[in-house]
């Protein structure tokens, strides 16, 4: 699982079984959830096919917040991924925002970007 990390979030892009039990197990252990990966809608993924790119914002103290995949542009060596606040949240509660995505699969460079 490869990462990259900007002050309020981090990003990784999933490309095998073994990463994507992680990054699940990883989600599961913020939520609780006892149903969860098993009621993930894109919990199973044909690694031959896609890969998985996932942005997780920090753990904060308010919610309905979102981060965002806004845009996907393949270049010629190199995939960019630009990510965007769309909605800032402002309830009293911990929440950790997330946004996760298949995209086909590419041995390209994935590039994060901050707007």
């Amino acid at each position: 699982m490869a990462l990259a990390s900007f002050d309020k979030f981090d990003c990784s892009y999933v490309s095998n079984n073994q990463d994507w039990t992680l990054l699940l197990n990883q989600m599961n252990s913020f939520y609780q959830n006892p149903n969860f990966p098993n009621n993930y809608p894109n919990a199973n993924v044909n690694f031959d096919q896609n890969l998985v790119i996932a942005v997780f914002d920090k753990v904060n103290g308010y919610c309905c917040g979102t981060i965002d995949i806004t845009d996907i542009l393949e270049e010629e060596t190199a995939i960019r991924i630009t990510l965007q606040y769309l909605l800032n949240g402002a309830l009293a509660k911990v929440a950790q925002p997330i946004h996760v995505v298949k995209i086909p699969h590419t041995t390209k460079t994935i590039q994060f970007e901050y707007k």
